[in-house]
């Protein structure tokens, strides 16, 4: 039996009908989402084989509640569970200026830029992006500003457009 690890708060996509979505949108493109509300105790392992599927995964909770701490295990688990995958963690919180900068119409252009990816890495991530096989693991989503909170909005909306990879808040 494993043992069970955290209790988070955890949202995750689901089909609705059109009445029922949240609209978001960043520019002149726009994307529904909805989301169900997950609160129950999970070991980690069980979590990410439950939600592979899952396009959007948003862990929320009050401030020092280990967020941070949970998704940096999540990348470790993820890392070792699919080592073909292109797995990224980024606290967006060192990269508020980029973000303020506005992130261009490219999520891949812009993840080269903040992470200084050379030629032969950033071949690599558009070869697992276009073979979905990319996860990017946000932290810190609700620490930064409304207008970076724009700008990784329009990269999320950006990243998605590829259904088959996922993105962690």
């Amino acid at each position: 039996m494993q043992k069970k690890l955290f209790e988070k708060k955890i949202m995750i996509n689901e089909e609705v009908a059109d009445s029922q979505y949240v609209e978001t949108s960043s520019g002149s493109k726009s994307k529904k989402v909805k989301f169900r509300l997950i609160h129950e105790d999970f070991s980690l392992k069980d979590f990410i084989d439950k939600t592979q599927s899952e396009q959007i995964l948003v862990i929320s909770d009050v401030a020092g509640s280990g967020k941070t701490t949970l998704l940096t295990k999540i990348h470790e688990i993820l890392m070792q569970k699919y080592p073909e995958h292109f797995i990224i963690f980024i606290s967006l919180l060192k990269y508020v200026k980029e973000l303020s900068e506005g992130v261009g119409e490219s999520f891949t252009d812009f993840i080269v830029k903040i992470l200084n990816y050379n030629k032969l890495e950033e071949e690599v991530l558009m070869q697992k992006y276009e073979k979905g096989k990319v996860k990017i693991l946000f932290d810190a989503f609700d620490e930064i500003s409304p207008k970076c909170k724009e700008s990784t909005t329009k990269l999320f909306l950006n990243f998605l457009k590829n259904d088959k990879n996922q993105i962690v808040i």
